[in-house]
C-alpha cells in the first residue's frame, strides 16, 4: 500500500465522499486501503474533523520542511530520539555525491567534529536509531522496496537517489563485452577467409583426405 504525505492523508479523510482524489497519485484500491487503515488506527475522524484554518496551517508547515525532514517523517523516525539530528546531518552531506563512491566514515567524522565528540558515536546513534525505526515500521520500509534492514549508507543511497557505481561498472562491462565479441567474430572471419585463400594453390583448391573418404563413403552407400 503507498504512503501519502500527512497533507494528502488529511485532504483524503475529508474529500473523498465528494473527489475521488486519484489526483494524489494513487489508485481506487489504495485509496480504499489507505481510508481503511485511517480508521483503524483513528486517524480519520481526527483529520475528517479539522477545520479549514488548522487544515491550511497544516499545509502551511509541511510544505516549510525541507526534503531531509520530509524523508525521514516518512518513516516516521522520532525527531525527540537520540542521534535524530545527527542523522540528518548525515543525510544532507550524503546528498552532495552522485554515485555510491564516498565514505561514511569520512561523513561520521565530520558531523562528529561539529557535534565535538568521537566518530563511532555519531555512527553508532544513526545506525542504531535506523535499525530501530526500521523495527517499529517494518512495514512501510517494506512498501518502499526495503526487503531487509538496511544499512545507514544504503539508506541514505536509495533515498537520495544516489547512482550504485556497480550499476555502472555493470553497464561498462557489458559494452567491454560486446566489443571484444565483435572483435572475436570479425577476427574468426578474417582467420576463416585467410585459411580458405591460403589453401587454394596454382588454381587448385586442398580438399582434407577425411573429406574426400567421407564423400566417397556416402557415395557407396546411396548409389
Amino acid at each position: 500500500m503507498k504512503e501519502l504525505s500527512l497533507e494528502k492523508q488529511i485532504y483524503l479523510c475529508k474529500y473523498h465522499e465528494i473527489d475521488n482524489c486519484l489526483h494524489l497519485g494513487i489508485t481506487a484500491k489504495e485509496r480504499d486501503e489507505i481510508l481503511t487503515k485511517l480508521k483503524q488506527n483513528g486517524l480519520y475522524e481526527q483529520y475528517r474533523k479539522l477545520e479549514e484554518d488548522e487544515y491550511e496551517n497544516i499545509i502551511k508547515n509541511e510544505k516549510s520542511k525541507d526534503k531531509y525532514e520530509k524523508i525521514l517523517e516518512k518513516y516516521k523516525f522520532d525527531k525527540t530520539s537520540k542521534g535524530y539530528n545527527n542523522l540528518k546531518q548525515v543525510l544532507v552531506m550524503c546528498n552532495k555525491y552522485n554515485t555510491t563512491e564516498f565514505s561514511m566514515e569520512r561523513i561520521y567524522k565530520q558531523v562528529a567534529a561539529g557535534e565535538n565528540v568521537e566518530n563511532y558515536i555519531i555512527r553508532n546513534d544513526c545506525q542504531r536509531l535506523l535499525d530501530n525505526t526500521y523495527q517499529l515500521n517494518k512495514e512501510i520500509f517494506e512498501q518502499n522496496e526495503y526487503h531487509r534492514k538496511p544499512s545507514v549508507k544504503e539508506f541514505m543511497c536509495r533515498e537520495l537517489s544516489i547512482e550504485s557505481t556497480n550499476t555502472k561498472n555493470e553497464e561498462i562491462n557489458v559494452k567491454v563485452e560486446e566489443k571484444n565479441e565483435e572483435s572475436t567474430e570479425k577476427s574468426t572471419e578474417t582467420n576463416i577467409n585467410t585459411q580458405f585463400i591460403a589453401d587454394i594453390d596454382n588454381t587448385y583448391v586442398k580438399v582434407p583426405v577425411k573429406i574426400i573418404a567421407e564423400w566417397a563413403y556416402q557415395k557407396r552407400i546411396f548409389r
